[in-house]
């Protein structure tokens, strides 16, 4: 295009590869590109670290206020628009924090000038091209520089169907695809964010998500907010110099450690920080605009909201709205539109015509490949047929029902609720299916492993897969006949790992002296730098859960003997083993014992229909501890004082709080309590004879170990008042369930209708 020789070009950024794609093809012509952020910059002033360290140190405002007031001079503003703007403009111009470049203006002499991209009632823009003192410029639409098309578009069900086709579209456009040179890029709303990663894992596809995270999402940054809450921390963020320190620093840390000293340091006094007044909402402000950006990988499919018209990339623009993408700026300014236009400030009506034309060039753009949307997004969108050619719904797609969409649904639900604490998305799991459609109706019978032959060798059972078992036959079937493991240590396995370690040395040693022993353990080498930030929030949570236990089992009992993380391996009939392995058990001087079993998780009390639940073999846990004892010649069952459950964290109340001393009681079976005080002790309603108990256990094992002699492995999924059996399922995407009607126990009361008073020992 000759008629850019000569030129300067202002155009936003989102589109000057287009112009650089120009030049490529005809290297001689000359032009140079401002956008118009820059343009303002130079001529109304910049600022920078020393401006807003000044600021912090010298006025009372948050860095949030402080870096609006600063957009708000660099854009042009009238600054008699509000006191604490003019205040900060003459801070500025009085210590010259204030930088500027008139030299812009003599480039802007010698040429003329195209507008791409602007739409001609942008406020911003005529005020600068008057400073410029620009008479001779011309507007061009982005559809003047580009190959348009009018595309089509597809229509899926949902997004199960929508993300698998066009992963499917690209994987096999890659492959006919020898060169390669085509970086693929899938323009998305977020809500595609986690079924992508689902499905992408699946297809073994690489992704990278544009500024994915933010230092905020994390578990760091959360840590470090409570911390400037806390009146009793002195100084916040030694822990920075702790984990930089020791483990080299990691970039995230290194530029936090950095962005902290330059931004929310007010001064230094006798070697000792002092922080801006409102160092929560600054640090809250700080992080949220720091990203977090995966690795790049060699061909990644790289996944943004953000359109950047590039003619060397392919575009899969997949959740299509009406108004395409990006959606409608939407209006954050600190002041009314109407007070904005008279400051020379542009108003959202002015944004938003430019966001439809951008959003209508790139959907125009030959580079878009695919463009769809699923029905569950919109069912009553019109589209503007002016943007497309046709809207077409694909027919005959070879994919298999699956709850891979469900995973992708949950994923997001339980990644906001940690990030942020908040419940943004029904965490229930019937009502998600109905909610999407997947409510499930009836099993189909397709897979029943039922046969004539018999499997003829012996079976040792575990609790976990006596429990596996019992919720459902089919994932017994694919992690212990065809072994297909779903274990993937994680955050939360290692950290109960790391406190078991810790009370191992109940009996012996100090808190503080067990920590340090259990820190010399392996897994402690496990943990990344962030994690030790959570386990050192942790420290104190644990030392209270501790000395809990030792006072009311060791301080006011006399205990011979401890057997910690007591292994058990017994035989219950030809072919029949169990085995398993106590946390602690505790022999007292008189013989008699009590069994202890440490959760990191909260722990639920048991309930009226507790027994039917044994009956359905769920729940085992507690009574199979009870099964070694009968079966140990060393010890007799008489002497079984009772079997609980205990919690080593507890974060579901306030650490001050009434309710959460009283969280850190025995909850179990309660046989004799005549050796422990009382209040320590929160039993079940009913305390069920141990004879009877072991009956259940035992008779249960051996039906399990009959159905699996019978080959017998149904997709039988039992979900009971806690609804988890198939929610975080690892093999419903492979499972033969395509619908399913829960099977929910005859429970003996349902856990509403309770009766009222729980034993407590009293």
């Amino acid at each position: 295009m000759n008629d850019l020789n000569n030129k300067i070009i202002i155009s936003p950024n989102s589109i000057n590869r287009i112009f650089l794609s120009i030049r490529n093809k005809n290297p001689r012509l000359n032009f140079t590109i401002f956008d118009l952020p820059t343009l303002q910059k130079a001529l109304f002033g910049d600022y920078n670290f020393s401006a807003i360290n000044y600021l912090l140190s010298h006025t009372s405002y948050s860095l949030k206020d402080i870096k609006c007031f600063l957009n708000y001079i660099s854009r042009g503003v009238n600054t008699e628009i509000n006191d604490d703007i003019k205040k900060i403009y003459d801070l500025l111009i009085q210590n010259n924090l204030l930088t500027k470049d008139d030299l812009i203006k003599n480039l802007f002499k010698q040429y003329d000038v195209i507008i791409v991209g602007y739409c001609q009632e942008n406020i911003e823009l005529q005020n600068v091209l008057k400073i410029l003192n620009v008479t001779n410029y011309q507007y061009l639409k982005i559809e003047d520089l580009i190959d348009t098309k009018k595309p089509q578009l597809l229509k899926f069900k949902n997004y199960d169907e929508e993300i698998r086709y066009v992963l499917n579209l690209i994987i096999n456009e890659q492959n006919e695809d020898n060169n390669n040179h085509h970086k693929k890029y899938i323009v998305c709303e977020e809500d595609y964010f986690n079924i992508l990663k689902i499905y992408a894992s699946s297809y073994n596809v690489k992704l990278y998500f544009k500024n994915e995270y933010s230092l905020i999402n994390t578990r760091l940054g959360k840590h470090l907010l409570d911390r400037c809450l806390d009146k009793n921390i002195d100084d916040p963020f030694l822990i920075l110099d702790d984990l930089y320190k020791d483990y080299g620093g990691e970039e995230f840390i290194d530029n936090l450690k950095n962005n902290i000293n330059q931004y929310l340091v007010k001064e230094v006094i006798d070697g000792k920080k002092i922080y801006v007044d409102s160092l929560y909402e600054s640090l809250k402000t700080l992080m949220s605009s720091m990203y977090l950006n995966s690795p790049h990988y060699e061909n990644e499919i790289i996944v943004t909201s953000k359109i950047d018209i590039n003619p060397n990339i392919d575009y899969y623009l997949v959740g299509a709205s009406d108004k395409f993408l990006p959606t409608l700026y939407k209006n954050n300014e600190m002041f009314d539109d109407s007070l904005l236009e008279k400051n020379n400030i542009n108003n959202s009506r002015i944004k938003n015509i430019e966001v439809d034309e951008l959003s209508n060039a790139f959907v125009k753009f030959k580079n878009v490949v695919h463009m769809s949307y699923s029905s569950t997004k919109g069912k009553d969108v019109v589209f503007n047929t002016t943007y497309v050619n046709q809207i077409i719904i694909p027919k005959n797609l070879d994919y298999d029902y699956s709850l891979d969409v469900i995973k992708a649904y949950y994923s997001k639900a339980i990644d906001i609720q940690k990030k942020y604490n908040e419940n943004s998305f029904d965490l229930n799991y019937e009502s998600i299916l109905k909610d999407n459609n997947y409510f499930i109706d009836e099993y189909d019978s397709s897979f029943n492993m039922t046969g004539n032959e018999k499997m003829n060798k012996s079976t040792t059972l575990s609790y976990s897969s006596i429990d596996q078992f019992s919720h459902c036959p089919f994932k017994y079937y694919i992690e212990h006949v065809l072994h297909l493991s779903s274990f993937e240590e994680n955050f939360n396995a290692n950290l109960g790992t790391f406190a078991h370690h810790i009370f191992e040395y109940i009996d012996q040693l100090d808190f503080e002296e067990a920590y340090q022993k259990a820190c010399s353990f392996d897994i402690y080498q496990k943990f990344n730098a962030e994690e030790l930030i959570i386990i050192d929030s942790l420290y104190s949570k644990m030392k209270y859960a501790y000395e809990k236990l030792k006072n009311n089992i060791y301080v006011n009992n006399v205990v011979s003997k401890s057997y910690h993380e007591y292994q058990n391996f017994y035989k219950i009939d030809d072919g029949l083993f169990i085995k398993g392995t106590i946390d602690n058990l505790v022999q007292f001087d008189n013989g008699k014992l009590l069994i202890l079993d440490y959760k990191t998780k909260k722990i639920d009390k048991l309930s009226v229909s507790e027994k039917e639940k044994l009956s359905q073999g769920m729940n085992l846990q507690l009574p199979m501890y009870a099964t070694f004892i009968s079966l140990n010649e060393n010890f007799n069952q008489d002497d079984l004082l009772g079997l609980y459950f205990y919690p080593l964290i507890n974060d579901e109340f306030d650490q001050n709080s009434e309710e959460y001393s009283e969280s850190f009681r025995l909850k179990g079976y309660t046989f004799d309590k005549t050796h422990i005080e009382n209040k320590f002790i929160s039993s079940v309603r009913y305390n069920y004879p141990l004879d009877e108990l072991l009956d259940i256990t035992i008779n249960h094992i051996k039906l399990i170990k009959q159905e699996i002699d019978n080959v017998s492995f149904k997709v039988n999924p039992k979900i009971t008042l806690d609804p988890n059996t198939c929610k975080y399922c690892s093999y419903s995407n492979i499972c033969f369930k395509k619908f399913a009607k829960k099977d929910r126990p005859n429970l003996e009361e349902e856990e509403n209708e309770e009766r009222n008073g729980e034993e407590d020992g009293e």
